[in-house]
């Protein structure tokens, strides 16, 4: 059934749903805004080599009526159960929330499960759930540990999909610990679409290739330029701190690649830079590693 029979099909189904006049207004306008969204998008992938743009185009589509509709009724999110999710889609579903509060002590850690219909990223997928739900665990200990003691403690935990490209799904955990500073750690998890596989930085260069020091210098130079233009930025370069100065990435330094395909290299607060600069990135230009990539 194609994505025009599967609208048509939903109006029939909702005509039968007991909605208000205001609810069945906004509904009629969410599918009609979705169609029109969804020939546009069509327009755009009729190019080569588009396969993964339609699958995108079709999700799109659907996160519209998905986004809008289950707050109308019941009946309505229960029917939108039954739109298939097209492609090779990845989706991140809550599967459970731990939240406590005592007064002095508070925590908000989700865990999210990743879901997908693609038979070859099953395998990535269940890795990387068990990572997440690791994760989890391991802030809920803290906290549970937190409690013993005296003074003010907040853990926060949540999970972020980055839909950095066509070939990538990349999801970021992170956790932000409030006592008497704040910090910030994140965990980035890339998955290729096309493999299936969890994907290393290392994995995005040729083999053998030396691609830590052409981005180190990369990094290097936006550093030097940022705080040349701004004397409230500082990073831990040309500083003269020991055991703190940068000198360049780790080989498994945390990345995902954006929606232009450049690599965007992550480090967490207090790493590369003072803790009130918070969590910090760099893009890495296309043609520092066009020759390894």
């Amino acid at each position: 059934m194609d994505n025009r029979n599967q609208f048509d099909k939903l109006k029939e189904e909702y005509k039968s749903v007991s909605m208000t006049d205001d609810q069945l207004d906004a509904l009629r306008s969410t599918i009609d805004d979705a169609k029109k969204t969804h020939e546009e998008q069509l327009k755009v992938s009729t190019f080569p080599g588009s396969r993964v743009k339609k699958i995108v185009a079709a999700a799109a589509v659907l996160a519209i009526v998905f986004v809008s509709v289950p707050n109308l009724s019941v009946q309505a999110a229960n029917a939108m159960e039954q739109i298939p999710i097209i492609g090779s889609i990845v989706k991140l579903v809550t599967i459970r929330n731990y939240t406590a509060n005592d007064g002095q002590h508070s925590a908000d850690i989700t865990t999210e499960e990743i879901q997908t219909d693609d038979e070859k990223l099953e395998s990535s997928v269940e890795d990387v759930n068990s990572r997440i739900e690791a994760f989890s665990d391991q802030y809920i200990y803290e906290y549970e540990q937190q409690l013993k003691e005296d003074g003010y403690t907040d853990i926060k935990v949540d999970s972020e999909v980055i839909n950095t490209s066509d070939d990538y799904f990349t999801l970021k955990l992170t956790c932000v610990e409030t006592a008497a500073d704040s910090a910030e750690t994140s965990e980035y998890y890339t998955i290729d679409l096309e493999s299936g596989d969890i994907v290393k930085l290392a994995d995005l260069f040729a083999e053998d290739a030396d691609y830590v020091t052409p981005i180190s210098e990369s990094v290097k130079s936006q550093m030097r330029a940022q705080m040349k233009a701004d004397e409230n930025v500082i990073y831990f370069i040309d500083q003269d701190i020991e055991d703190e100065e940068f000198t360049g990435i780790d080989a498994d330094e945390d990345f995902y690649v954006n929606e232009d395909g450049e690599v965007v290299i992550c480090f967490d607060e207090g790493t590369v830079a003072p803790y009130y600069m918070g969590s910090v990135e760099f893009v890495i230009p296309d043609d520092v590693l066009s020759d390894i990539r």
